[in-house]
């Protein structure tokens, strides 16, 4: 296995229960102090709907990863771009990439914090 270096799809099941992550393109992780676990989220909004909540209860996140949308390379949340259309959000490694798929698909580039109010 150490002479491939093919990403490793995962597979496992929405922290929320909502059944099987089918499209990792667009799940979301976070890593919640104290848990052994990463907690796994079907869509990026999920994710950040998460992040809110943990943040109102006072838990502490160690980290939280989305993933290119086009590469599907694990991202940190807060160092990716996304753009939000039509209710979905998609994360970018490069800012470029994410202006350039904004206008191909009528969608709204944006940083970090902005994707997080959506």
């Amino acid at each position: 296995r150490l002479k491939d270096y093919a990403p490793l799809p995962f597979t496992g099941t929405d922290y929320l229960g909502s059944g099987a992550v089918k499209e990792p393109k667009l799940a979301g992780q976070v890593w919640v102090a104290g848990e052994k676990k990463v907690r796994l989220y079907k869509s990026i909004g999920d994710t950040f709907a998460a992040l809110n909540q943990l943040e109102k209860q006072g838990s502490k996140v160690r980290v939280s990863f989305v993933h290119d949308r086009e590469s599907g390379l694990k991202l940190f949340a807060d160092k990716a771009w996304y753009v939000s259309n039509k209710g979905e959000i998609v994360a970018f490694l490069e800012k470029s990439k994410a202006d350039q798929w904004a206008e191909r698909h009528q969608g709204l580039a944006l940083n970090y914090v902005a994707a997080r109010k959506r």
